[in-house]
């Protein structure tokens, strides 16, 4: 799609109750336009590749939060228009408050119009259940950070429409309200006709880095803890258990330079960009972890992973051999009964069922299988109980979910932090979409992090294992330019 030179002739913007919303057909591109403001700390692009089989259902972004709610075990942080207020307990109650308070915005058409894009970390296990903390916690992250927007850019896959939509929060309703909506909406039409005015660009060609690549595990060391989770198999402790290194290097560019590039190069279902302030997440997500429209949810967990082949012969056999892997199957449909049961605690008696079985989804480096669990939600339930349910996602804990998490704890020497949580979108109106946060790194202190698992299961190899983390690696090593091979 070409830019072209000047901002659409705008039609009549559609007003629901205290919301604002306008079209723009042909928009300039995404990268171009989100580019404006990814310096701005408390940006966030939540970044659909179309072509997947299954995406966000909008690419969506936000910058200039009008509050940024953010947690670190019992100490929570709340930021509105530069007043800080502090606060203790447990985060997920005290964001389901803060996100009541702003449940007065009515959805546009299929867009949840008004929300909050953020992270929410694997460490907040420990407010759901009582779980060890032996893992270091060396990075020191929060725990979550949600930014609040009342301005927001909706990019439709596939279609090429933009829609802008303004709710003038954090006012009350009435006219001062309307006043900031219609305002906000007119900053957002002009960072769209700056974007016209800018050739579309090309992500850097990032130097490529000589710093060693480093894991928080040995391979004797990763061995080591695959048969510690094999021998607690074999007594009958556990049945699965997703265990997982961690990869870091030194990174001192730009991180929105690094996220272009690696978006071009790897467009990923469920990507994410967040600027936290003083760190970056960069996420490359290939899984949907909920979706909440109405009274429905879904969730659609990946277990089970092949390389690519060479040819498309190659794929034709690779396929068919995941399809009929008894480990991976074995492995997927464990996961898949999990989920089953963490959707059976907010849902309707009766009505949570599979949708789709051992789908093949297919990526640039490897072979996913897929399946699609739904429900319909008991009355009164908000995003925050469905969150509170399922969190963290089955298919990267194990079977049991909480003596998974126990051994993971165990033998994982440092702690996940957002590894392995959850990314993405919560409406005011109660629509919610997360994917899982793998594939995901975070760029602090001079150094960019990644960290990739597999699901181990009895007849599990080691080395086979090992490998699969380096397979899922692979888009991060490709795009800093280190570490291919790594391991080997």
């Amino acid at each position: 799609m070409t830019p072209s030179s000047s901002i659409p002739t705008p039609v009549t913007p559609r007003r629901s109750f205290d919301l604002l919303a306008e079209e723009v057909p042909n928009p300039p591109a995404i990268a171009d336009l989100f580019g404006l403001v990814a310096a701005r700390p408390g940006s966030s692009l939540l970044d659909a590749d179309p072509w997947a089989t299954n995406h966000w259902r909008a690419t969506c972004f936000g910058y200039d939060p009008f509050l940024t709610f953010s947690a670190k075990g019992q100490e929570i942080t709340i930021l509105q228009e530069g007043r800080l207020r502090r606060l203790t307990g447990d985060p997920f109650r005290h964001l389901q408050t803060l996100l009541q308070q702003f449940g007065d915005i009515t959805p546009v058409r299929e867009f949840p119009a008004a929300g909050a894009i953020g992270y929410f970390g694997y460490d907040l296990r420990h407010h759901l259940e009582t779980l060890p903390a032996v893992a270091v916690d060396d990075l020191g992250l929060p725990d979550c950070v949600i930014h609040f927007y009342d301005l927001l850019f909706w990019f439709e896959p596939g279609t090429g429409r933009l829609l802008v939509t303004s709710s003038g929060l954090p006012l009350p309703p009435g006219t001062d309200r309307e006043r900031r909506a219609r305002e906000r909406l007119q900053e957002g039409l002009d960072l769209i006709r700056q974007a016209r005015m800018i050739a579309r660009s090309t992500p850097p060609d990032l130097p490529h880095t000589e710093a060693p690549l480093e894991s928080n595990m040995s391979k004797a060391y990763y061995f080591k803890a695959l048969e510690a989770v094999l021998e607690y198999i074999a007594a009958g402790d556990i049945y699965q258990a997703n265990i997982s290194q961690r990869f870091a290097t030194h990174f001192s560019g730009d991180p929105w330079a690094l996220y272009r590039r690696l978006r071009t190069r790897f467009p990923a279902s469920f990507g994410a960009y967040l600027h936290c302030g003083p760190f970056h997440v960069l996420s490359n997500s290939p899984e949907r972890f909920l979706l909440v429209e109405g009274n429905r949810i879904s969730t659609c967990p990946i277990k089970g992973t092949h390389p690519r082949g060479m040819t498309v012969e190659d794929d034709a056999r690779i396929i068919g051999h995941l399809r009929r892997d008894p480990k991976e199957r074995a492995e997927h449909v464990m996961i898949v009964d999990l989920e089953r049961n963490d959707l059976g605690r907010i849902c309707q008696v009766g009505s949570v069922h599979v949708e789709q079985f051992e789908t093949i989804e297919t990526y640039h480096t490897l072979h996913h299988m897929v399946s699609t669990v739904a429900g319909i939600l008991e009355e009164g339930i908000d995003p925050i109980d469905c969150l509170r349910a399922t969190f963290p996602g089955g298919s990267i804990t194990g079977a049991p979910k909480i003596r998974a998490m126990e051994v993971i704890d165990e033998v994982e020497p440092t702690a996940r932090g957002l590894y392995t949580g959850a990314i993405g979108f919560i409406g005011f109106s109660g629509a919610m979409e997360l994917n899982i946060a793998i594939r995901t790194a975070i760029v602090t202190g001079g150094r960019i992090y990644f960290q990739t698992g597999g699901g181990i299961v009895a007849d599990s190899s080691p080395t086979r294992e090992y490998d699969e983390t380096l397979l899922k690696a692979e888009t991060f090593f490709r795009t800093l330019g280190v570490g291919v091979g790594f391991g080997r």
